[in-house]
């Protein structure tokens, strides 16, 4: 074996020599080469892959062609054997990569850019503070949609490196009627919110108050639908997940929310439908001040005088 390595390893090195400055051969070889040490187990000495270091840190050999290596190859088979600056250098070009999609140019860029970010995730070692900044405010700024941000779910720690208040922020702000709309899309992007625990912070719930508003003053002009009771039941997972906290928000915040409920219910008039705004407006007796509590608590204690068995087992 040791023989077969070493073979390799001489036509290896003429190969990369002689293409030096080829930017597509050389990467075609170096690639290869790569790909095959990992396929076959073979490792070969530092010179290999401080060589391969300095030609992608070399615009004139590699460095262009950084964006079309497999991520995890130069991740998992050169960044960790290169000494700490060497792989600084190289990650600084990964992340101006990830910070300027436009740059870009390989096909697959959604897929591509997916992979670099879990390689940051799985090596938040290597970054240091600018690298991780940068990181931070490209997702806030370019990545803030449902695929990226779900590569958080159940990775607090990686939350807390990667997502701050204004991801989140512009992440609710994005909530719309379209959302309530096609099936199944509400449901996805309150889920990942209550993902988010770790990071979110009052002004994001004082900020998901605003499309809950509007959403349910638009269903307050129709009837009873499924669209409803969607919206409804993802209320009840901010509440059940953020209620101690939302309230304590301020009366500003809570007062319009509460309000649509109250109307919400008031508009339905069979109980069996009003059934769907009693949990919340359980919850919310003990949140609002008068008038509006004394007004939900008449509709609680109107419910449930007039609610049959049936109505009364879904509260």
């Amino acid at each position: 074996m040791k023989g077969f390595v070493s073979t390799i390893d001489i036509r290896r090195q003429s190969f990369i020599e002689n293409n030096r400055g080829r930017g597509l051969i050389l990467f075609n070889i170096v690639s290869s080469v790569l790909t095959t040490t990992k396929n076959l187990g073979i490792k070969f000495n530092k010179h290999f892959y401080h060589q391969v270091a300095e030609l992608l840190n070399d615009d004139n050999h590699l460095g262009k062609q950084l964006q079309n290596f497999v991520p995890k190859t130069i991740f998992s088979e050169v960044l960790g054997r290169w000494n700490k600056s060497l792989r600084a250098e190289i990650v600084q070009r990964y992340s101006g990569l990830f910070s300027d999609p436009d740059n870009i140019k390989r096909d697959g860029r959604d897929i591509y850019v997916k992979d670099l970010l879990r390689e940051f995730m799985e090596h938040v070692d290597w970054l240091n503070t600018t690298r991780k900044q940068e990181i931070r405010s490209a997702i806030a700024q370019k990545y803030c949609n449902y695929e990226i941000l779900s590569m958080f779910i159940g990775k607090p720690d990686e939350q807390k490196e990667f997502l701050n208040d204004e991801t989140i922020s512009k992440f609710i702000g994005e909530i719309s009627e379209s959302d309530l709309e096609e099936s199944g899309q509400l449901e996805k992007k309150i889920n990942l919110i209550t993902e988010f625990k770790s990071i979110i912070i009052d002004k994001n719930l004082s900020e998901i108050s605003t499309p809950f508003t509007a959403l349910l003053s638009t269903e307050n002009t129709k009837p009873d639908r499924s669209e409803k009771h969607v919206l409804l039941t993802c209320i009840e997972e901010i509440v059940d997940s953020y209620g101690e906290r939302i309230a304590d928000l301020p009366e500003d915040i809570i007062n319009p929310f509460a309000e649509q409920i109250l109307k919400g219910v008031n508009a339905l008039a069979k109980p069996g439908h009003k059934t769907i705004f009693i949990p919340l407006c359980i919850w919310l007796v003990d949140v609002v001040a008068d008038p509006l509590q004394s007004q939900i608590n008449s509709v609680i204690n109107t419910f449930f005088a007039g609610a049959n068995s049936t109505d009364l087992a879904f509260v």
